[in-house]
């Protein structure tokens, strides 16, 4: 990989080969979903716009980065995190890369 690409797409976050830690991460997606539900749903984020939320912890991102990671097999974290800028026209850095580092951890036990 060249210099500049790393620097357009980021580190890269890969799937795990091991089946169970795929599973994991199925459920990991399943319970951060429940979660952003609940989150929605509480009454002091009741006039939050879902995309929002990204701004009271990490568990959004995490949420697009297993589904990207489950979609694709790879996730380029400087491409994605460019691409949330986009779409919401807000980003939290610290939870980002809080959800990052903790998606590329589990992926590498």
């Amino acid at each position: 990989m060249k210099f500049l690409d790393l620097f357009k797409k980021g580190p890269k976050i890969a799937l795990p080969k091991d089946i169970m830690l795929r599973v994991g991460l199925e459920n990991k997606l399943n319970t951060k979903l429940i979660k952003l539900k609940k989150e929605l749903n509480k009454k002091e984020n009741f006039y939050r716009s879902p995309e929002m939320i990204n701004s009271i912890d990490d568990t959004a991102y995490k949420t697009e980065i297993i589904e990207r990671l489950l979609e694709r097999g790879k996730v380029y974290t400087w491409k994605l995190s460019r691409e949330i800028k986009r779409r919401y026209g807000s980003f939290d850095v610290e939870n980002f890369e809080s959800a990052a580092r903790a998606i590329n951890n589990y992926c590498k036990k």
